[in-house]
Parts: C-alpha cells; structure tokens; sequence
C-alpha cells in the first residue's frame, strides 16, 4: 500500500512538473477547444 502511495505521489510530480513547463500550450488548447465546444454544444445548452 506504501509503495503504491510513493508512485502515485511520484507520478503526481512528474506530471505537476511536466504542466508546469507546458502550461502555456496547454493553456491555448484548452481555450482552443472550448471554443469548438462552446460553438458546437454551447447552442444546444449542453454545456454551460
């Protein structure tokens, strides 16, 4: 159970780590997406 909590904190790290340096790109592609979500869903009121 310890080590499963060591790896997940460990992948938990890598991963903030590895968000840290493409934050910014993730950053458009979540704007970008949204953007096609809100057009395509957003109409219908599906998506708030």
């Amino acid at each position: 159970m310890k080590g499963k909590l060591i790896y997940g904190m460990t992948i938990l790290f890598a991963m903030l780590c590895i968000g840290l340096s493409t934050c910014q790109k993730i950053k458009k592609l979540f704007m970008l997406v949204k953007e096609i979500v809100d057009s395509y869903g957003g109409n219908q009121g599906l998506i708030k």
